[in-house]
């Protein structure tokens, strides 16, 4: 299984497509993992909420991919990327 990361396109300005793009590609969305990285988010700043990152697998078969949409900001960065290093050996599992 490959981790595609992202970053950037996920706030409110209308330019900002990248989630609705990843809902394209995608076959299932991670929607607890997404909340994972709320909830790490608004440890450091309520302005988490405000990111609207998609996390999902293009597939769950092996050979899937894992797509994260992670914010341009650093702390949002780190957020994000303390999740997913977190749950990744369970997810690469699945799609090795």
């Amino acid at each position: 299984g490959l981790l595609l990361l992202t970053c950037g396109g996920t706030g409110l300005g209308p330019r900002n497509l990248t989630p609705e793009e990843t809902l394209k590609v995608i076959s299932t969305r991670l929607e607890t993992v997404e909340t994972q990285v709320l909830v790490e988010g608004l440890k450091n700043t309520p302005k988490a909420s405000m990111s609207r990152g998609v996390i999902g697998l293009s597939s769950r078969e092996p050979g899937g991919t894992l797509v994260v949409n992670a914010s341009s900001s650093s702390g949002g960065m780190r957020d994000c990327l303390k999740v997913i290093l977190a749950v990744w050996p369970s997810i690469s599992g699945w799609i090795r």
